[in-house]
């Protein structure tokens, strides 16, 4: 049976990079992002994901594979990712610098 979907795991595996850093990827547009299946479960194409694999062993620019991953049938009319989170103490110094220091 063929595999059609890739994990995180599977991704991690065969990247290097750890989860975060494929995130990083995915929000700088250098990696295509997941299918959400359900609340708890992302899964990649395998073949898009292949894809991309090809055109970082190729050396293609950052450019070339932004537009190679915007291109993807999965990526199309995706709505934009949402702001990293931050951190907690960035957080509350954030409140501090509005006004809002309610500790």
């Amino acid at each position: 049976m063929t595999t059609l979907f890739l994990t995180m795991k599977d991704l991690t595996d065969a990247t290097g990079f750890t989860s975060a850093g494929l995130y990083l990827q995915m929000r700088n547009g250098l990696f295509p992002r997941p299918l959400k299946l359900s609340p708890k479960a992302s899964r990649w194409h395998k073949d898009e994901v292949q894809q991309v694999f090809e055109a970082w062993r190729l050396n293609k620019s950052p450019d070339e594979i932004k537009t190679l991953v915007a291109q993807l049938p999965s990526q199309i009319d995706l709505p934009p990712l949402p702001p990293p989170k931050q951190k907690k103490q960035e957080q509350q110094d954030n409140l501090q610098i509005c006004g809002n220091d309610q500790q």
